[in-house]
C-alpha cells in the first residue's frame, strides 16, 4: 500500500495529534472521539510502517499513560503534477525546508518572496530552540523571533540588509511574546503556546482534524 492510501483517515488524524506533541492512546481517543482499542490498533499499523515510535513512561498508576507515541522522522511526501513532469517523492526535512514549506501552506494572497529568499539563505542557521513567527496581518512583513539570545536580532537584521529585503524583525525572550491569531509559525515548536494555554492546542487540533474530515468527504470518500 502506498503512503497516500495508507495515510487516509483515521491514521492521518492520529499523526496530526502525535506531530503536535507525543501522545498516549487515551489522549488520542479523546481528541478524535473513538475507542482506545481502535486507536491502539491504528498505532500498531503506524508503528509497523515506521512512521511513529513508542516510549514507555514508567507509570503504573491508574489513569496515567504507560506509553506515549511520537513521530519517527520529519519528512515531506510531495506529489508534483505539471506538464511534462509528474513525480512523487519523500523528502527529508531540515530547518530551511521546514520553514519554506510552512510558508507554502499559508493561505494568503500576499507576496512572500522576500521571506522565502530570507529562509532560503538563512534557514539552516536557525537554532532548534528558537521560534520564528510571521505576522500575517501587519502591512509590513514582520518576523517575531523567540530566542534566549537577544543578540540574534543583529544576525537576522544583517542578513535582511545584505539581501536588501523589505522585512522587519522583532525579538523576544521565551514567554514574552504575546501570541495572537495573526502570528503564523514558520520555525520551531508551539512550546510557548502550549505553556500559555493548553486548551488552545486541543481546540486547534480538533479544528484541524475536522477540516481533514471535511476535505476527505469532499473527495468522495466515506
Amino acid at each position: 500500500m502506498d503512503l497516500d492510501s495508507f495515510l487516509a483517515l483515521p491514521r492521518w488524524e492520529i499523526l496530526q495529534i502525535i506531530a503536535e506533541r507525543p501522545s498516549s492512546p487515551i489522549e488520542i481517543s479523546e481528541l478524535i472521539g473513538t475507542t482506545i482499542s481502535y486507536v491502539s490498533q491504528q498505532l500498531k499499523l503506524l508503528e509497523a510502517k515506521g512512521l511513529i515510535k513508542k516510549r514507555k513512561t514508567g507509570a503504573f498508576e491508574k489513569g496515567k499513560p504507560r506509553n506515549v507515541f511520537s513521530i519517527t522522522e520529519e519528512f515531506a511526501h510531495i506529489t508534483f503534477l505539471s506538464n511534462n513532469f509528474a513525480k512523487k517523492k519523500k523528502l527529508k526535512l531540515n530547518f530551511k525546508r521546514k520553514a519554506i514549506m510552512r510558508l507554502w501552506f499559508l493561505e494568503s494572497e500576499r507576496d512572500f518572496k522576500d521571506i522565502e529568499t530570507f529562509l532560503s539563505f538563512f534557514g539552516n542557521n536557525l537554532l532548534k530552540n528558537e521560534q520564528v513567527y510571521l505576522d500575517v496581518v501587519k502591512k509590513n512583513l514582520t518576523f517575531s523571533i523567540v530566542s534566549e539570545d537577544l543578540t540574534r536580532k543583529e544576525t537576522f537584521d544583517k542578513v535582511i540588509k545584505q539581501l536588501s529585503l523589505n522585512i522587519y524583525s522583532k525579538i523576544f525572550l521565551p514567554g514574552k511574546l504575546e501570541i495572537s491569531d495573526s502570528l503564523y509559525l514558520l520555525h520551531g515548536s508551539n512550546e510557548i503556546l502550549k505553556k500559555r494555554d493548553e486548551s488552545f492546542i486541543g481546540s486547534s487540533l480538533k479544528e484541524s482534524i475536522n477540516l481533514s474530515k471535511t476535505n476527505y468527504m469532499k473527495g468522495g470518500n466515506s
